[in-house]
């Protein structure tokens, strides 16, 4: 039987009426498993930053990370492509007060075996999104400072994610909701991208995620952890459910459903189910193909 990680009665959260996040899940027993679920229908479609304006590169673009062993060290824009980012340690201490807006914290990342800084529940979302992903083989958080000399001063910005792939790309990201999104930071991104086109990585702004969807990660996070995985199961699994096919049965079919259900929810996604949607019993779950 699989170890299971705490217990399997998990709280979600949804939109509520007006919009806001509001806590609501649905306890469903069956078969001695305790599922929480959400209770917010599909939801529409959120609002997107819109996708940066060219900008000219700057001609003296450093980039400042702290590496492995600790020491700050700086490389020009024609070196970056070199540099492993992706475990740099965070550029910046990040505050943490009473009352303050954000919530900042360590994710434990399956990709990496080790904790990747965050600084709201947005970036957490995103990189809890990066992490689930079984191409990516590095994450880092605040992984670098990056400077240039604007019109009037030197100007730095520090991304919120590092990610790199197993194909050797890289994505750079900036989380931040669109409201809050200003005519200042839409111009900051706007030579980011341009930076991380010179070098070679893809640029994205992340906004606020389908609340369905953030539910449906978190929930599914707990059981991101090597120990939860049993082999045999997840081969039988496999085997099992080439088709479309309901949750529960699928698992009461393969066995206890205390043991099956965590490697049903197989964190590196080889089973495969539409997170956009409520999870319940009924939920279809199929083979991930690709």
């Amino acid at each position: 039987m699989a170890p299971v990680p705490g217990s399997w009665h998990r709280s979600g959260t949804c939109a509520g009426a007006d919009g806001t996040a509001a806590a609501a899940a649905l306890s469903v027993v069956c078969c001695r498993v305790s599922l929480v679920i959400t209770t917010q229908p599909r939801s529409t479609r959120l609002a997107a930053h819109p996708d940066p304006s060219p900008a000219a590169l700057p001609s003296d673009v450093v980039l400042t990370h702290v590496p492995p062993d600790g020491r700050r060290a700086s490389v020009v824009l024609a070196e970056a492509g070199g540099v492993a980012f992706e475990w740099s340690g965070p550029a910046r201490r990040i505050p943490g007060h009473r009352g303050q807006r954000n919530m900042p914290g360590w994710w434990w990342s399956s990709s990496t075996r080790g904790h990747v800084v965050y600084e709201s529940w947005l970036e957490r979302h995103h990189l809890m999104a990066f992490d689930r992903l079984p191409q990516v083989v590095g994450i880092s958080g605040q992984p670098f400072a990056v400077s240039w000399t604007g019109d009037l001063r030197r100007e730095r910005h520090i991304p919120d994610l590092f990610v790199r792939f197993a194909d050797g790309g890289g994505v750079v990201v900036d989380c931040r909701p669109v409201a809050r999104a200003d005519e200042n930071f839409y111009r900051v991104a706007a030579i980011s991208r341009a930076i991380c086109e010179e070098v070679g990585w893809e640029y994205r702004l992340a906004a606020e995620p389908d609340p369905v969807l953030a539910a449906n990660l978190t929930w599914l996070a707990g059981y991101r952890r090597p120990y939860v995985l049993d082999e045999r199961t997840a081969v039988l699994l496999l085997e099992a459910t080439a088709d479309p096919a309901p949750l529960l049965p699928s698992a009461s079919a393969i066995g206890e459903p205390m043991a099956v259900l965590p490697t049903l929810f197989l964190w590196t996604g080889r089973m495969a189910c539409d997170l956009g949607r409520p999870l319940a019993d009924h939920t279809m779950i199929w083979r991930d193909r690709g």
